[in-house]
């Protein structure tokens, strides 16, 4: 009987130092990452990209991704910081949304440390062809501006008007030169403004009388209120046709365009969902869970834990190795688009157009 007891506790001491072992495998097989984004409470940015973040791995139990999260408010003095921070935790992994602006402040010491860096917002050609640590998943400024060109240029019209933001120069200044240079057969005038604290009424008196064809607002990442300028401009040019780059897609400004809505057009990273029927699940689901429609830096986000996990399950799990892996497997098939890396991790993949945007906001 004394033997029988004995080798009950003995098996069940065995259960539980199993169970440990497996537990302790299983976290220590975990890769940390950090992920650096805006926590903005007068926005759903940072909302978005955390709970997405979040659903990512709810969806993948097997991912081999930890992440801890890191608030620098797309701000150059506060990135520094939490790169700072990222250092001090001995994190080699890096996924930012981080505006041009934001991530050349703490470049020059990425590009020092071991660490690999992908970023899903950075768009300055100051971060192109570098052979770095930096890996980008969307296109340069100069290759999305080119594509975004050629559409104004096939647009009936002469007269173009280009509103440009003066929050983020880093992106908007270089967007509105490659413009100017590569749009041929418009007449252009230019409005700049500070796409989150413009004054209304200086904005009507700007284009009071005025008459435009084309309209294209070159502004970055949050600025959903730039759908005023377009609502009063459609006011008095009903024919006109408003065009945007691919970081204003949101709820947001789908809100604050008003009756001008229909006369916009989208550039973006991805095809309508209707052409996808992976994407289109992706926002349904996500959409029920939390009750509305992620950014699309989250959308990014998403891809980048993708890949990063496919990396780290082909056995490579620093930053040499993935980005090793990365070069010789430039071409990586996303549940949203293909990624397609150049030589120097920079991004070459499609822009789209898109009429209707609530297929992607829904």
């Amino acid at each position: 009987m004394k033997n029988s007891k004995y080798l009950f506790i003995l098996s069940i001491l065995l259960v539980i130092f199993l169970c440990f072992s497996i537990f302790t495998c299983t976290s220590k097989s975990k890769i940390q990452i950090a992920l650096v984004t805006k926590f903005d409470k007068a926005s759903t940015v940072g909302e978005s990209e955390i709970l997405f973040a979040k659903f990512y791995l709810e969806q993948n139990p097997k991912s081999k991704i930890k992440i801890k999260f890191y608030d620098d408010g797309w701000d150059p003095g506060k990135a520094q910081t939490a790169f700072n921070d990222i250092l001090k935790d001995n994190i080699k992994f890096i996924i930012s949304s981080d505006t041009s602006t934001a991530i050349l402040a703490y470049y020059d010491k990425l590009v020092k440390e071991d660490i690999f860096c992908i970023s899903c917002g950075a768009t300055s050609t100051m971060l192109t062809n570098k052979d770095d640590n930096l890996f980008r998943i969307i296109p340069d400024l100069n290759y999305e501006q080119k594509q975004i060109a050629n559409y104004i240029n096939s647009l009936d019209g002469r007269n173009l008007l280009l509103i440009v933001d003066t929050k983020n120069k880093n992106y908007t200044y270089p967007s509105l030169e490659y413009i100017k240079q590569h749009v041929t057969n418009k007449k252009i005038q230019t409005l700049f403004v500070d796409g989150e604290l413009f004054n209304i009424e200086t904005v009507k008196k700007s284009l009071s009388g005025k008459k435009y064809d084309i309209c294209y607002f070159i502004v970055g990442s949050g600025m959903v209120k730039i759908g005023v300028i377009a609502q009063i401009l459609y006011n008095t040019n009903k024919h006109c046709q408003f065009i945007f780059t691919p970081w204003v897609i949101s709820v947001g400004i789908a809100m604050t365009l008003g009756s001008a809505i229909d006369n916009c057009t989208f550039s973006s990273f991805y095809q309508s969902p209707d052409d996808n029927k992976d994407f289109d699940q992706l926002i349904n689901v996500f959409k029920s869970k939390f009750g509305f429609s992620p950014t699309i830096t989250s959308y990014k986000i998403y891809e980048a834990m993708q890949i990063l996990d496919r990396a780290f399950s082909n056995h490579c799990t620093d930053p040499e190795s993935v980005k090793r892996y990365f070069k010789e497997n430039p071409y990586q098939k996303t549940v949203l688009e293909e990624i397609i890396f150049n030589e120097y991790g920079d991004c070459i993949s499609d822009i789209y157009f898109i009429k209707d945007i609530e297929k992607i906001i829904r």
